[in-house]
């Protein structure tokens, strides 16, 4: 969990192009998702299966959403 929000701030404060900043901001909405996933879990195992399990879908659009606009700009 420790890395997963070190990593997180990395990439809030990374310098992107003007191209890059929504693929950017896909990114870090999938990986909040992720975090608030996880954080549900760790505070209650079955409640928090049913949280992150709702998310996945998210997590999946938000990242092919980055992906395509990455893609855009390269």
């Amino acid at each position: 969990m420790k890395d997963m929000q070190a990593e997180k701030r990395e990439l809030e404060i990374l310098n992107v192009t003007k191209c890059l900043t929504p693929a950017k901001d896909k990114l870090l909405a999938a990986m909040k998702l992720n975090e608030d996933s996880f954080l549900a879990f760790m505070d209650d195992a079955t409640l928090g299966k049913y949280i992150a399990q709702s998310k996945v879908q998210d997590v999946e659009n938000n990242v092919q959403a980055y992906e395509q606009i990455a893609r855009l700009c390269n």
